[in-house]
């Protein structure tokens, strides 16, 4: 789905209420953006279905509560229970060029400063502590801890990012 025009926002987890309102698991970094936001969409048989919403209430620990107009009882709500949410990307909130979204890094190449190409994104893996890029190469997944001491640059033209590896971390796993 990163070459569609949407970035992902969450999932719904269940209905809230009986008119509609779902209780939605964000996995944003900006969601006091989201008051904003008028249209998500949903992905329904590998379809994006728009949705024209209003979010009610986001809470501290990482939820919102949204009214789907389209949809009018518990028994719809609950039906779209476990379903993705998109926002355009054009809703994003813009970043400056030292930021970037996760999923915005998706399919970048990822260059060392000693062995060279490493691999392509395939994902950020989101710990308690640090987030890990998972840099897939022709057989194994790397995982490269996201910190300014490994991580030295990321040029968004040439889509890489370029790393200073530990000595031994790309050996772990290859």
């Amino acid at each position: 789905m990163t070459s569609d025009p949407f970035h992902y926002l969450g999932k719904i987890i269940k209905p809230n209420g009986n008119k509609g309102y779902v209780l939605i698991e964000l996995d944003t970094d900006f969601p006091g953006d989201l008051h904003t936001i008028n249209s998500v969409h949903l992905e329904l048989d590998g379809e994006m279905i728009p949705f024209q919403t209003e979010f009610q209430e986001i809470r501290n620990n990482g939820k919102a509560v949204v009214r789907l107009i389209d949809c009018n009882s518990v028994e719809e709500a609950g039906a779209l229970a476990g379903k993705k949410i998109f926002i355009t990307s054009s809703l994003f909130p813009k970043l400056d060029d030292d930021h970037l979204f996760f999923q915005e890094i998706i399919g970048y190449t990822v260059t060392d400063k000693k062995l060279g190409k490493i691999g392509i994104v395939g994902g950020v893996l989101e710990m308690q502590y640090q987030s890990l890029l998972k840099v897939v190469d022709e057989k194994n997944e790397i995982l490269i801890p996201m910190v300014p001491e490994i991580l030295t640059s990321i040029d968004r033209n040439l889509l890489t990012i370029f790393i200073d590896a530990p000595e031994g971390l790309i050996g772990i796993y290859r």
